[in-house]
């Protein structure tokens, strides 16, 4: 990731959490978080279409995951969805199966990043499907429910920490 775009995702972290952060804990009142949703779609769409074909990996990576992430809170905001600690782990699944798909799509020759995202869209599909008694995906679906309450204060670490170190290679 060059400077440029470690200042622009860092400042555009450091708002959307923070907006998200001073919302949550009532000092703002906005209800603009569709544009957060929105943002975070375009910054994975902009990060993906650069490092497409530059061998940029970790960008392509993160730009994929930000654009899926984007996609899943618009969704859970959105629509009418009975539990959402049941979505939780088969979410982060699909989010990560498919930056690893956008991998082997940027390097045909790299059949491992295929099979990677075969296997965790599998175990997504198997998660959905066919736990949705077993108490330690229940735990686990709890759990990272919890850890997605506190999305804005990551992303506000996050982007203070591009921030401060845009300038090392």
């Amino acid at each position: 990731m060059n400077r440029i775009q470690k200042i622009v995702l860092g400042f555009t972290l450091c708002i959307i959490g923070g907006i998200s952060l001073l919302n949550g804990v009532g000092l703002l009142q906005t209800d603009y978080e569709n544009s957060y949703y929105y943002l975070l779609q375009f910054l994975g769409l902009i990060f993906v279409f650069t490092s497409m074909g530059k061998n940029q990996r970790a960008i392509l990576f993160l730009g994929s995951v930000l654009f899926m992430a984007g996609t899943i809170f618009f969704i859970k905001d959105n629509y009418e969805i009975l539990d959402y600690s049941k979505i939780v782990i088969p979410s982060v699944l699909i989010c990560f199966g498919t930056g690893f798909f956008l991998l082997y799509i940027d390097n045909i020759k790299e059949s491992a990043f295929l099979v990677l995202s075969l296997v965790i869209f599998s175990v997504a599909l198997f998660t959905i499907t066919f736990t949705k008694d077993f108490p330690v995906i229940k735990l686990a679906n709890r759990v990272s429910y919890n850890i997605l309450g506190f999305w804005p204060a990551l992303l506000l670490l996050l982007g203070v920490g591009l921030l401060l170190n845009r300038n090392r290679k």
